[in-house]
C-alpha cells in the first residue's frame, strides 16, 4: 500500500475494484478511484480533488489517503508532505539526512532516464561493460584506461540517447556527452604518449 499526501499527483493504472486491498487497515482512508476520471463528483463530495484530467487527480484536501501501489502511480508528489512522512517514520537521524537523500534518489532518478531510459537500469554500466570484455588485454588498470572507460560511458549514453530523435535529457544532451568524449579522447593520448616515454 502507498500513502498518498495532498499536493500529490496520481495516475490510476487499475480502478478500484480490480485493486489488491489486502493488508489495509479498516481504520486507513481508502482512496476510491477509477482510470479514466473525468468529473470530480465522486471525490469532489468528500472535498479530496482540486484538479482533475483524464487519468490524473491532484489530492487535496485530507491529511493522508492510501491505495495499493499496483493500482495508483505517484506522477508527482509534495515534496512537503513526503518529508514529513518519512521524518515521521524514521525520526532518529539527522534533520538535513533526509531532504540530502531526497535530492540524490530525485539526481539518481534524472541520470538514469538519461543513461537508460526505456532500457534496463543499469544498461550504461551493462553495455559498457560488454564493450570491455571485448577486449581483456587492453590495460584497463592504468590511467588511460580509466579514462577510456569514461570516455565509453558518454559515448554509450549518446547513442543511448540518439536512438529517440524526440528524445529530451533532464541532466545532459548528446552535444556535451561528444564534447566529453573528444576531451577524454585528447587526454588519453596525452596520457598514452607520456606512457610510452
Amino acid at each position: 500500500m502507498a500513502p498518498f499526501h495532498p499536493g500529490d499527483i496520481i495516475e490510476f493504472l487499475v480502478g478500484d475494484q480490480d485493486a489488491d486491498w489486502t493488508g489495509l487497515p479498516a481504520s486507513n482512508n481508502r482512496l476510491a478511484f477509477f482510470p479514466g476520471y473525468q468529473t470530480s463528483d465522486n471525490l469532489g463530495r468528500i472535498n479530496q480533488v482540486q484538479e482533475v484530467s483524464g487519468a490524473f487527480l491532484r489530492l487535496t484536501a485530507f491529511s493522508m489517503l492510501w491505495a495499493p501501489m499496483s493500482a495508483c502511480r505517484l506522477v508527482s508528489p509534495n515534496s512537503d508532505a513526503s518529508l514529513t512522512t518519512l521524518r515521521t517514520l524514521y525520526p532518529h537521524g539527522h534533520p538535513d539526512f533526509i531532504p540530502r537523500m531526497l535530492e540524490i534518489i530525485k539526481l539518481h532518478s534524472d541520470k538514469n532516464h538519461d543513461y537508460a531510459l526505456g532500457g534496463p537500469p543499469l544498461g550504461n554500466f551493462e553495455r559498457t561493460a560488454k564493450i570491455m570484455a571485448l577486449y581483456p588485454k587492453f590495460p584497463w588498470a592504468t590511467d588511460y584506461g580509466c579514462a577510456v572507460v569514461q570516455m565509453l560511458k558518454q559515448l554509450d549514453a549518446f547513442m543511448w540517447q540518439a536512438q529517440d530523435p524526440v528524445f529530451k535529457p533532464k541532466v545532459e544532451g548528446g552535444d556535451p556527452r561528444l564534447r566529453d568524449v573528444t576531451v577524454f579522447s585528447q587526454l588519453i593520448a596525452i596520457m598514452v604518449q607520456a606512457a610510452a616515454k
